[in-house]
């Protein structure tokens, strides 16, 4: 059976069939006269041909109308089929079974339009799972992670907690913070220099704007190794070029930066040990590294490319399954295990519940009730009763009918371990321990 991967980020829609890359497509649309243009084809045209323009389609996804229509498209789920259809379309080999690896704050949503556009498109979708705990399942870590991934228009902020299994505690968005921003900030940065040395300003013909931003992935990737790059530019005066620092790069996208660093810090534990890890995408901005090592207690990891495509791989049997109806897993089994100092205890049973980022203690035993508006409290008309008993956890449901444990009906008793997420009435709660370094 051959497997194949789709990887939903707008800075790229990638395609791999078992373990080979297959192609790597932008989210970018251009309407001009009768045709439209798409993907790699569409971010070439963007600034040269920009009276119809769409690169928010992804980040974006609904079936609302756009504020601009055309015959193509009415709305970002047009664009969306149109975009999968002129990738997935030409494939020679199809696979016989699709996992499509999504961003962490993909909602229901997004999620119903993506699995319909894979069903007009005979697309043999077997599931969704969350990119970042891929990632983060991939690699040696502490228990507490932050993963940073990077899309167009947005950063997202995903807490992961990580022992045997990993799994997603929370996702925010960074909006106006995405690769756009970033390469708007070099363009204007880049421009400003060469009209001071050179007196000519790369954005008064939109063929020169157009092969300004063509040249900006190119020329940023040479700061991974140095600390100058050079940036030529064709003009009626013949090639202009520039020297430019990568600490001026750097700090033209200081506000941006400082918005990451800010939003990292309030997210991480206080006083706790904390690995910070970079997507492929993410790791790739000058200078991130550097500036997200100033947190305390903060190890920072950046992640290989092929993190996504290996792990889907290697939990495959896991992911890949023969329901018709595809299965969105927010949690996967450990591939790399953690690696943490961490105080013995009698037990290594869960210790807390967490609930919207707030963790309540479970004690010896805790009678459940779930308000919407406070979370779990003790009740004296409890819907669950989690109890320890020796060294292990367990819930007992009084309301079967209402009950999830890992996404499947709780009717019976069970015991719970670390990672464990409990629903009751649509209010998630994840069990977690209390950790302390050593």
């Amino acid at each position: 059976m051959r497997l194949g991967i789709i990887i939903i980020n707008d800075i790229g829609i990638q395609i791999a069939l078992d373990e080979d890359h297959i192609l790597n497509s932008p989210g970018y649309a251009v309407v001009h006269e009768e045709s439209i243009f798409l993907g790699e084809d569409g971010r070439a045209r963007f600034r040269s041909l920009p009276k119809w323009t769409n690169n928010r389609f992804w980040s974006e996804l609904s079936q609302g109308a756009l504020p601009q229509t055309c015959k193509h498209a009415k709305s970002n789920a047009d664009l969306a089929y149109l975009h999968l259809k002129a990738i997935w379309n030409p494939l020679k080999i199809k696979p016989e079974r699709v996992v499509i690896a999504i961003p962490s704050d993909f909602g229901q949503e997004k999620l119903g339009i993506l699995a319909g556009i894979c069903e007009e498109l005979e697309i043999p979708l077997t599931s969704f799972v969350d990119a970042s705990i891929l990632e983060a399942s991939s690699v040696n870590t502490r228990s507490e992670i932050i993963h940073l991934d990077i899309n167009l228009h947005s950063i997202t902020l995903t807490k992961i907690f990580k022992e045997q299994t990993t799994s997603r505690v929370s996702a925010k968005k960074i909006n106006d913070c995405g690769y756009n921003n970033f390469l708007n900030n070099w363009a204007n940065t880049i421009a400003d220099q060469f009209i001071r040395v050179h007196r000519f300003d790369p954005f008064h013909s939109a063929k020169t704007e157009q092969d300004l931003y063509d040249a900006l992935p190119n020329f940023v990737a040479e700061f991974e190794a140095e600390a100058a790059a050079r940036f030529e530019l064709a003009s009626k005066q013949g090639y202009l070029e520039l020297t430019l620092a990568k600490e001026t790069i750097v700090k033209s996208c200081a506000p941006l930066y400082q918005r990451i660093i800010e939003m990292v810090s309030s997210e991480k534990s206080f006083g706790k040990s904390t690995d910070v890890l970079l997507s492929p995408r993410f790791k790739r901005l000058p200078g991130i590294k550097d500036s997200l090592e100033l947190i305390r207690d903060t190890q920072i990891k950046e992640l290989e490319d092929s993190a996504v495509i290996s792990s889907i791989n290697r939990l495959k049997d896991d992911l890949v399954l023969g329901s018709s109806e595809a299965k969105y897993f927010s949690r996967v089994a450990s591939l790399e295990r953690f690696e943490e100092k961490i105080e013995i205890t009698e037990s290594k049973a869960p210790t807390h519940l967490l609930w919207r980022d707030r963790a309540f203690p479970i004690g010896q035993c805790f009678d459940l009730g779930v308000n919407p508006d406070a979370g779990p409290y003790k009740s004296e008309e409890p819907v669950g009763r989690i109890e320890r008993l020796n060294s292990e956890l367990f819930i007992e449901p009084f309301s079967g009918d209402n009950w999830e444990l890992n996404g499947r009906p709780l009717k019976t008793k069970r015991m719970l371990s670390i990672g464990d997420q409990l629903k009751f009435n649509g209010e998630a709660l994840v069990l977690i321990s209390e950790i302390k370094d050593g």
